[in-house]
């Protein structure tokens, strides 16, 4: 039989809370990041995926607590890698961004984290990424410059390759790079370098926070407009059927875009934080702050030309491919049906 509640290890009547807990931790184990070469644990993560897809929807659920596996035969799942790395970000890249705040909400107990301990962990996970960010840079504040710059770029070209990879490092570059920029502004325009460099920024974090706020009100009226048709169908005929599977494609589709968008902007002010802890650090001598942050450049501009700003993201796309993937299981439906 197929038991999506055994997928994740929970009961029937489990809460959301219990849920988003439960996937989020088999999933960190089961990630194919942490298991190459098992193809197993691909299935399972994927499995694991597809199940918290059904059990996070609530009229997923209920549909499939009526009906069992027959009621989700014409729905679209998406890449449990890619949606996993949408919402937590890609554990290569923990190293670099920490635990993301989506993730932090998601391993949280049934009771809901408060801000107090919600700004505790986030405190926490700034102090781990500059020490990790210190360490990183550690071997250019020591002069081996080549030799680092050859690593950041090797490190660059793989981490690429994961979900989201390439922007995901274009992120972290730039945010490094302008960090590093308004650090080392000097001399007789230092001033007015170090101003346009905590203005390019604010510009970008500010772009991010628009496009945050954009997409979830895409996905609202995306929502409210599938809703509508649905009525208009008074809950019957194939047309309802193909609106609410539009319904739920769609809606996990641009769900997704908005909390990749809501990462970003998570990502941004981590980093900015991390770099100010690292380029301010009492602990070393100006030189080597100074050095610290020439090597922050550095990896910013590598960073930046092997990653691809997230612009070359196409949401509608793989929104139109969920949707054609709809009529396609329609079709099929009404040819086994006549």
């Amino acid at each position: 039989a197929f038991l999506i509640y055994d997928t994740l290890g929970v009961q029937p009547d489990a809460s959301s809370s219990e849920i988003k807990k439960a996937y989020y931790q088999l999933a960190r184990r089961l990630h194919p990041d942490k298991n190459p070469g098992n193809p197993a644990a691909k299935q399972n993560f994927q499995r694991v995926g597809e199940a918290y897809q059904v059990l996070s929807n609530d009229d997923l659920r209920a549909q499939y607590d009526r009906a069992g596996k027959e009621a989700l035969g014409g729905h679209q799942f998406l890449d449990a890698t890619t949606f996993f790395a949408i919402l937590f970000g890609s554990e290569q890249f923990e190293v670099f961004i920490g635990e993301l705040q989506l993730a932090m909400l998601f391993s949280a107990d049934s009771t809901e984290l408060t801000e107090p301990q919600l700004a505790h962990r986030q405190r926490k996970r700034e102090v781990l990424c500059a020490v990790a960010l210190a360490d990183l840079l550690a071997p250019y504040v020591a002069g081996d410059e080549a030799e680092f710059v050859a690593d950041m770029g090797d490190l660059a070209r793989r981490l690429v390759q994961s979900s989201f990879g390439d922007v995901l490092v274009y992120t972290i570059g730039r945010i490094y790079l302008g960090k590093a920029d308004e650090y080392l502004g000097e001399g007789v325009f230092g001033s007015f370098a170090s101003g346009a460099a905590k203005l390019r920024s604010s510009g970008h974090t500010a772009t991010a926070a628009f496009k945050a706020a954009r997409a979830g009100m895409r996905t609202y009226s995306v929502v409210k407009s599938l809703e509508r048709s649905i009525e208009k169908e008074n809950g019957g005929g194939q047309s309802a059927y193909m609106a609410g599977q539009m319904q739920q494609s769609g809606a996990m589709a641009l769900m997704l875009e908005s909390a990749w968008h809501v990462s970003v902007l998570d990502i941004e002010s981590t980093l900015a934080k991390v770099c100010n802890r690292v380029l301010t650090d009492a602990g070393v001598d100006e030189y080597q702050r100074r050095r610290r942050a020439t090597a922050l450049r550095s990896v910013g501009n590598i960073f930046c030309e092997h990653g691809s700003a997230d612009t070359d993201l196409d949401f509608g796309s793989q929104l139109q491919a969920a949707m054609q993937n709809v009529e396609m299981a329609m079709q099929a439906k009404t040819t086994n049906e006549s």
